[in-house]
């Protein structure tokens, strides 16, 4: 079992493992039949990156707590890097939600009491919240950093101009500054990210840690053409540039490049997001510890030069500007 591989997060001097664990399915189900094996599988493997947020599982903090509950357990917490977010909705009032300080150091607080942690080490945004200026979250964010509640912060769901305005927002107010940035990114969704943001995170040097890699399992091979649940394959089409059709001859594809390098699909739709400049982590999702420990293959696997060519073309997408 190859060990997964280390990469520093953006211009941070913190390490973090090749492939982040995503918990939104935790709490779903008895602690010892879920979330337990599938954590102890990522460690095994040499994975220490954990991704949460306080909204995850049937209900909030049931994903925060289900980490937590492992975490005191196992006694693993100085080794891992866990990340949460904030800022949706986690009751019913309007102050309960968005990015105000209000609700910010509030949600912080119920994050670090679920986790029973004295810190969280990526505390990141989970929404854009178009009514709190970006002086007043940043602000917010600062102060738990100073607080020693949280060591790093990253942004979720943003648009590239929004991610270039609060990195301006913390240079101008000496504000700690987003050191990560989370899209929906993969071989079916590529636009959305590619379009404007992956550049400006490069150059800003903001860490991409996409979640969806594998488009809900339509890229592990598990579903072929027609046979692609409508609903799963609606469920994402906000962010897919491709049809069905083309969906499935990519998979094709994919399948072809994991059998000559002797890997699977899932593997090489992995490689395929960690050789993108800029991504540092790929957000994977697993319910079984055999799921786990195939993911984590792909850390350290490298496709080549053709086969990236390849894979580019096949899930090539068209900017409006191009089809005009």
């Amino acid at each position: 079992m190859r060990p997964v591989l280390q990469r520093r997060l953006g211009r941070t001097g913190l390490m973090v493992s090749e492939l982040c664990l995503g918990t939104a399915g935790f709490g779903a189900q008895p602690y010892a039949e879920t979330s337990a094996p599938v954590l102890d599988a990522f460690v095994e493997c040499g994975g220490t990156f954990i991704d949460t947020a306080d909204i995850y599982g049937p209900r909030v903090g049931a994903a925060e707590e289900a980490v937590g509950d492992w975490m005191r357990r196992r006694g693993h917490r100085q080794a891992l890097v866990v990340a949460t977010k904030g800022g949706s909705p986690t009751g019913p009032h309007p102050t309960d939600r968005g990015l105000s300080r209000r609700h910010l150091l509030a949600a912080v607080e119920a994050s670090l009491a679920r986790l029973g942690t004295d810190w969280i080490d990526l505390y990141q945004t989970h929404w854009p919240d178009p009514g709190t200026p970006d002086e007043e979250t940043l602000s917010a964010l600062d102060q738990m950093v100073h607080q020693g509640k949280v060591r790093y912060v990253g942004c979720s769901n943003v648009p590239a101009w929004r991610l270039a305005h609060a990195l301006g927002v913390s240079a101008r107010s000496r504000l700690v500054s987003y050191a990560s940035v989370q899209p929906h990114y993969s071989l079916l969704a590529r636009g959305g990210f590619e379009r404007e943001l992956a550049e400006a995170a490069v150059a800003l040097g903001v860490a991409v840690l996409p979640y969806r890699p594998l488009g809900r399992g339509i890229l592990t091979g598990r579903f072929h053409g027609s046979r692609i649940p409508e609903a799963r394959w609606r469920s994402g089409s906000h962010g897919y540039d491709l049809d069905p059709g083309r969906a499935a001859a990519l998979v094709a594809e994919l399948g072809k490049i994991a059998s000559r390098d002797r890997r699977t699909i899932a593997q090489a739709a992995l490689a395929w997001l960690l050789a993108k400049p800029g991504v540092t982590a790929p957000v994977i999702g697993a319910s079984t510890p055999e799921q786990v420990v195939e993911l984590a293959g792909a850390a350290g696997y490298r496709l080549s030069a053709e086969h990236l060519e390849h894979l580019d073309e096949a899930s090539e997408w068209r900017s409006p500007a191009a089809v005009a």
